[in-house]
Formats: C-alpha cells, sequence, structure tokens
C-alpha cells in the first residue's frame, strides 16, 4: 500500500486452477469487483470473507451443468446475430436483456474458434455445448484490458448459466428467441 492517506482500491478472485485450460473460469461467488480500504488488516478481512463466501461445490456444480446443454448450429447463428444487436439496442432495450460485455472483435474471436479451436469448437453436427461456448467466451476475453478482464469474465460466466437456465426451464430468452 501507499502512504496515502486515501482509500485504495482492490479486485479480488477465487476459482479452480486448470491444468488443461487456463481461461480463468470465474464465478460471481468468487469476485469481488471492488474493495476499497485504508489499511492491510482491512484489505485481510475482506480476502477472508470473500474466501470464507466461495462455494467451490456450487461453481465446480454450475460448471458441470453447462456441458449438458446444447445450442444447435441455427439456434448458436441466431444467437451471435442478437449479441451483434445487443450492442446497437437503446438503453431502455438493453436494460430488459440480460447484458453481455464483450465487444465486437471479441463475438468476431468467438464466432471463429466455433469453427476452428481444436478444443471449444463445435460438434460434427454444428452442435455446441455451453461448456464450449463458455470457454469460447472466455478464450476471446484473453484479449481484454486488465481493467475489464474480471468483469467480463464474471458476465461470461453469468451470462452463460442464464443461458443454461433459459434451456433448462423454457424461460424466454431474448438471444434465443
Amino acid at each position: 500500500m501507499y502512504s496515502k492517506k486515501s482509500l485504495e482500491k482492490f479486485k479480488i478472485f477465487i476459482g479452480y486452477k486448470n491444468k488443461v485450460c487456463t481461461n480463468l473460469c470465474i464465478s460471481t461467488d468468487g469476485f469481488s469487483n471492488e474493495i476499497r480500504i485504508g489499511s492491510i488488516s482491512a484489505l485481510e478481512e475482506n480476502m477472508t470473507e470473500l474466501f470464507y463466501n466461495y462455494n467451490r461445490e456450487k461453481h465446480l456444480g454450475m460448471m458441470e451443468r453447462m456441458s449438458m446443454y446444447q445450442l444447435s448450429e441455427k439456434q448458436f447463428a441466431h444467437f451471435i446475430g442478437k449479441v451483434r444487436m445487443y450492442q446497437h439496442l437503446d438503453k431502455s432495450a438493453q436494460k430488459s436483456v440480460f447484458p453481455i460485455k464483450l465487444n465486437d472483435s471479441q463475438i468476431n474471436n468467438v464466432v471463429k474458434d466455433y469453427y476452428n479451436c481444436p478444443n471449444f469448437s463445435r460438434n460434427k453436427d454444428g452442435s455446441i455445448n455451453l461448456w464450449k461456448l463458455y470457454n469460447l467466451f472466455t478464450g476471446a476475453n484473453k484479449s481484454t484490458y486488465i481493467d475489464s478482464f474480471l468483469d467480463r469474465s464474471v458476465n461470461a460466466f453469468q451470462f452463460t448459466d442464464q443461458l443454461r437456465k433459459s434451456l433448462d426451464d423454457g424461460r424466454s430468452n431474448w438471444f434465443l428467441s
């Protein structure tokens, strides 16, 4: 910490260390976007609280369930079109839709890797499960500047989980309908 008298800002996350994929799969209960502290002990308290509240079984279970849900090639194409449209909706319409924080060039990378990624590309029939889609999102997020990397990574997790919930219970989802 600097010797300034103002509060300093930290971002902290906890998750699994992946030995196969290093896309940083961060869940929402393992991330603290903004901790403002004035002392090392306050930082320690905030970190302890975050680590104590992190539910690794829930995080792992959510990631495992992603592989059980598929988008057909047609659904994926429709979904990508809606993702591109989202950026151009007026602000009031955007508020009624779950936000996606990836930009157009990152979405281009998702589409490119849908076809070409050696680990997370589509299946032979063109379908893709949500685990692979999530990893395409986190892979595309690697080009993000450090100041918004964690925010976009958490958003990718939440966004993919929203898709899973919609597929699971038949709830309407703007990106899929």
